[in-house]
């Protein structure tokens, strides 16, 4: 058996390659794997990979949306002519793109023999989009999405199942601080840092507050210099330290005391994803603050791993303050504990699962 592992970005973009990676691996199934490394040039290249070979299409992706649809296009074609040079017995398809551009495979010759991984909202508010990605869905051997929110715009199918998107590498936290104790409490945002209309307001909110202090590590989009904002309106508590390496995550977490996941209720690929930050605020036993309205608020109030705020209109300090005076540190770690059993659970379905796609005759 040979099976095609299809992505839609750079290989380093794509961490929950190695899931897939260990596990057939394990069962002593060959595979290949093919990317678009979005690089200047228009080449296709071949590497020797874990057992296989590793596929990779150089090209920019385009300065325009006709562009990079085209440059979309062209990658696509150069996958579907190497399905049909090694005909392969199986696929996993990474990501909703490229399985709305081999939908016609999928629901024919591949039916049922074939996984979905669904990360991101892409092109659902399409519904000729959406519909196909439903039957997709449909006639997949399994689909796996990293967020229940996600699988609410579809249809109901048996083949679905939870994955998870928590890191393997972190030493799980045995207890919380208690925050009652913390002067001032700590709130850190680590990671890409986006969503400046919502910090911008948290900022506000909470500037010059003596009970907190804000921080912003990670590369920051364009109109998201947060620290460039605290210094115009003059947030003292508030310190900005840009591009860090991922070597430095456990000392950064361990610096804070509060998690930020104040994200923008204006973008769907957030409102409804269950971010990382989620896992690791349950791995370092840290509060998460999250957007009241987000599907992250849902989970997070639903399993009391944090509190949920309004960061436009309303009162955080308020929110904030109500909630530390309440921390039971002890009840907090239990229940951190119990959300990342279940998450084990759901990752053994995932591994039992696609083991048995590959053991399948």
């Amino acid at each position: 058996m040979r099976v095609l592992i299809v992505g839609f970005q750079s290989k380093n973009y794509t961490p929950f390659l190695a899931h897939y990676e260990a596990i057939l691996t394990a069962e002593d199934v060959a595979f290949d794997t093919v990317f678009w490394e979005r690089d200047e040039g228009d080449r296709f290249s071949s590497a020797p990979g874990p057992a296989g070979t590793e596929y990779s299409y150089r090209d920019a992706t385009g300065k325009n949306v006709s562009d990079k649809t085209w440059r979309a296009v062209r990658y696509m074609r150069r996958v579907r002519q190497l399905m049909d040079r090694k005909r392969y017995d199986r696929l996993v398809v990474l990501t909703t793109e490229p399985a709305f551009f081999l939908s016609r495979r999928l629901l024919g010759e591949y039916a049922g023999r074939y996984l979905f991984d669904y990360r991101d909202v892409t092109f659902e508010r399409l519904a000729p989009f959406r519909h196909r990605i439903d039957r997709v869905i449909a006639r997949s051997y399994a689909t796996f999405f990293s967020s229940e929110g996600f699988a609410r715009q579809f249809s109901p199918h048996d083949t679905v199942h939870l994955v998870h998107n928590v890191a393997h590498d972190v030493p799980v936290s045995p207890e919380a601080a208690d925050l009652r104790q913390r002067h001032p409490v700590g709130i850190g945002f680590i990671g890409f840092v986006r969503y400046p209309r919502e910090n911008e307001s948290l900022i506000t909110a909470l500037a010059d507050n003596p009970a907190y202090t804000l921080s912003y590590a990670g590369t920051a989009f364009r109109g998201a210099d947060l620290g460039d904002y605290a210094r115009r309106v003059g947030a003292r508590n508030v310190t900005a330290t840009g591009h860090y390496l991922n070597t430095d995550k456990p000392r950064l977490y361990a610096s804070v005391d509060i998690i930020n996941a104040i994200y923008s209720l204006d973008a769907p690929e957030v409102r409804l994803a269950l971010p990382n930050k989620l896992y690791d605020a349950a791995l370092y036993k840290k509060p998460i603050l999250a957007t009241r309205g987000t599907y992250l608020a849902e989970v997070v109030e639903e399993r009391g791993l944090g509190l949920a705020v309004d960061p436009l209109g309303g009162d955080v300090a308020h929110d904030l303050d109500a909630y530390v005076a309440a921390f039971e540190p002890a009840a907090f770690a239990q229940r951190c504990e119990a959300f990342l059993a279940d998450v084990a659970q759901d990752m053994a379905v995932f591994e039992q699962t696609v083991a048995a796609f590959v053991r399948t005759a």
